[in-house]
């Protein structure tokens, strides 16, 4: 592990779940982060399948060091 760690957004995580050789290059000895909103946007995926649901998840847990970002939103009203 070389202390790097890369934050992917929604198309990074399809890429490298598709065997994108590049990202699959880039990642190597590094941890991933990917913020609430795009693991929820890929989970909310209108035709995603249960066990893709689980390849996901599990894709995840492949990288020790995935971190996920919780966003927080402040929302105001005049």
């Amino acid at each position: 592990m070389t202390g790097k760690t890369l934050l992917f957004d929604t198309n990074a995580i399809l890429y490298l779940a598709q065997g994108n050789k590049t990202l699959l290059e880039l990642t190597q000895n590094t941890g991933i982060c990917i913020s609430s909103f795009t693991r929820f946007e890929i989970l909310s995926y209108w035709n995603i399948k249960q066990e893709e649901i689980i390849l996901f998840e599990d894709f995840l847990i492949m990288w020790k060091n995935f971190i996920l970002i919780i966003a927080f939103l402040k929302l105001e009203f005049t």
